[in-house]
């Protein structure tokens, strides 16, 4: 069994902005079909041309549109997410994360939610990624 890189170019690959405001892709995948199964690297609430979205509701319900993407391009959808895991920048942003998030969901997946220092961008206020099977 042979693992797929699946691409959707409307979803920003991984990366960060080097020192003259350029951007660095890193050595990831969006996402890996693997079988009945999608791995996604963590996203943050990006849109299509990089620009963050605004506040934690804006940026998780921008990560839950781009997952969806994803899971579209590699045969599936949300509802047939396994796990998630969710990284904020601070623990206030469980409650209005959760608001938008449980908006993608008739049954939820397991999960995990992780308070983290930040990444490269501090308006980054969140990452999620998921594994989901493919029916």
């Amino acid at each position: 069994m042979d693992k797929e890189r699946v691409i959707v170019p409307s979803v920003p690959e991984a990366g960060k902005r080097d020192a003259s405001g350029g951007y660095v892709p890193a050595p990831v995948s969006n996402a890996i079909k693997f079988g009945n199964l999608v791995f996604t690297t963590a996203k943050p609430g990006r849109d299509p041309s990089g620009k963050l979205a605004d506040g934690i509701e804006g940026q998780t319900r921008q990560i839950m549109e781009n997952l969806s993407a994803l899971l579209k391009a590699a045969g599936t959808d949300m509802e047939h997410v396994l796990k998630t895991w969710v990284y904020v920048t601070d623990i206030k942003y469980f409650d209005p994360m959760n608001k938008v998030y449980s908006q993608y969901f008739k049954v939820p997946p397991a999960r995990t939610f992780l308070v983290t220092s930040g990444w490269f961008d501090s308006a980054q206020l969140i990452e999620i990624e998921v594994i989901a099977g493919v029916p």
